[in-house]
């Protein structure tokens, strides 16, 4: 930024400049654009000297009251845009368009119902596999204990009759 730049803004010719691109309705950004300098340092010399800030703020409030002049002539004509678009902005603990409100609550639920079914198919699935685990052991265990009286009973026979252990595994099978 040169040096003494805002200077020349801070005449009455520049500043009724500035008051002028408010009043065609020319954003803080569109200003400072046309100004030549960033919106940064426009929002800078805006709080810094009060002359440019009172320029630009009068332009504003001219354009602000022609604008809502003419939307309150249309509301009156019964212009329904106009009317829907000044009671909004006016009233809009009453008027605001809630559908985006209630779209983001549907929303949330439908996001803390999914939730909640996603826990209770985890806690499904956690049981059936503890289950399924649970079950094989049981299994496992009664097939070492079948096997264990096998050879219990190999070792009171005696292992001399190979025939007769086949025998009694049978019988203990049936």
């Amino acid at each position: 930024m040169a040096k003494g730049k805002y200077q020349k803004w801070l005449t009455k010719p520049k500043l009724a400049v500035l008051t002028n691109w408010a009043r065609m309705g020319l954003s803080d950004p569109q200003i400072a654009h046309n100004m030549g300098i960033s919106y940064s340092t426009f929002k800078v010399w805006k709080a810094k000297y009060p002359a440019i800030s009172a320029a630009v703020e009068e332009g504003k409030e001219v354009v602000d009251a022609v604008v809502v002049n003419a939307l309150i002539k249309a509301a009156k004509n019964g212009n329904v845009q106009a009317i829907t678009f000044w009671l909004r902005n006016r009233m809009p603990e009453y008027f605001r368009d809630n559908s985006y409100k209630e779209l983001n609550e549907a929303q949330a639920q439908k996001a803390d119902a999914d939730k909640r079914i996603s826990l209770a198919q985890a806690t499904i699935v956690e049981a059936q596999a503890k289950k399924i685990t649970e079950g094989t052991h049981t299994q496992e265990d009664r097939l070492d204990e079948l096997l264990d009286k096998i050879t219990d009973d190999d070792d009171v026979k005696g292992d001399d009759n190979d025939s007769g252990t086949a025998e009694t595994v049978h019988r203990k099978a049936d």
